[in-house]
C-alpha cells in the first residue's frame, strides 16, 4: 500500500492510496490547504462530503472530481 505524506505539519498525515473516504485532515493534506479552510468548504457545500455519525468524510472519488471541475472552470 502506497502512502502519501505531507511535510507541512509536525506530524505527517498519511493518506492510504486505497482509502475510499478521507478525513478532513487527510483531504487538507492532499489539497495542501489548512483544515479550517477545508471545514469552511465542506460547510459551504463547496466540497462534496458526507457525515458518518459525528465525523465528516470526503469521498476520494468526489475529491478527484472536484479538482477536475476546478481545472475545467
Amino acid at each position: 500500500m502506497t502512502m502519501m505524506t505531507t511535510p507541512s505539519s509536525d506530524l505527517p498525515t498519511t493518506v492510504p492510496q486505497d482509502a475510499l473516504l478521507l478525513t478532513v485532515k487527510q483531504a487538507a493534506a492532499a489539497l495542501q490547504l489548512g483544515t479550517n479552510r477545508v471545514y469552511e468548504m465542506v460547510n459551504a457545500k463547496e466540497l462534496p462530503s458526507l457525515r458518518l455519525g459525528g465525523s465528516i468524510r470526503i469521498p476520494r472519488s468526489s475529491l478527484i472530481q472536484w479538482i477536475e471541475d476546478q481545472l475545467a472552470a
